[in-house]
């Protein structure tokens, strides 16, 4: 319970407490008598684009703690409903394949949370850099192990490109460490990418 509630009061400070931090400075920035009303409405629009941001995050953690939501079933909607918003604003398809794994096999809040983290990550990088039209999420249950896999038709990435350090992958490497599974990449020039991560399937 302890540790559980640390990682609660974690995630608040990360998600919420920069970006009330930033709010703050905006407001300040925009409240000042020598700022040009452009500038000013500048800082306004900002300070709305960054509290939206902040209800999704506040949205993501509730929707994390809430041992309703303790399912791949429950996992897999918000999945979707993520990716149907984000990628959509992209103009990005996507389509999610027949999973093979049990929908009402439980996933605990730290695992979901962490899994979302990592999905969400992936579709950032896809975004930013595959110019792909298609994105195909798959999820499979196999060798004990319950696997993700987020896959797009885009550029590729040359291999004299890649590092360890790029795209937040040493991040999302460390997320599944955390959790005793696993993350790679596997891409090449024209080929796309896919991006793979996968966590013990406990009982």
């Amino acid at each position: 319970m302890e540790q559980e509630r640390s990682r609660i009061a974690q995630d608040l400070h990360d998600e919420l407490g920069s970006g009330i931090t930033e709010i703050g400075m905006l407001a300040a920035r925009a409240g000042t008598a020598t700022a040009q009303e452009n500038r000013r409405s500048d800082y306004l629009e900002q300070m709305g684009e960054k509290a939206r941001e902040m209800v999704t995050a506040l949205d993501e953690i509730v929707w994390a703690m809430n041992p309703r939501h303790d399912s791949l079933g429950s996992l897999i909607s918000y999945f979707s409903l993520y990716a149907d918003r984000f990628l959509g604003l992209a103009n990005i398809s996507w389509r999610l394949e027949d999973s093979t794994a049990t929908a009402n096999r439980v996933v605990n809040s730290r695992v979901r949370h962490q899994l979302f983290l990592v999905f969400k990550e992936a579709l950032t990088n896809v975004v930013r850099h595959s110019q792909a039209t298609q994105v195909t999420l798959s999820i499979e249950q196999k060798n004990g192990e319950l696997c993700f896999s987020v896959a797009d038709n885009g550029r590729g990435l040359p291999t004299s490109e890649r590092t360890e350090e790029m795209d937040g992958v040493a991040n999302m490497r460390e997320r599944m460490q955390r959790l005793d599974g696993g993350f790679e990449v596997i891409s090449g020039p024209g080929n796309g990418t896919v991006v793979r991560f996968f966590v013990p399937a406990r009982p």
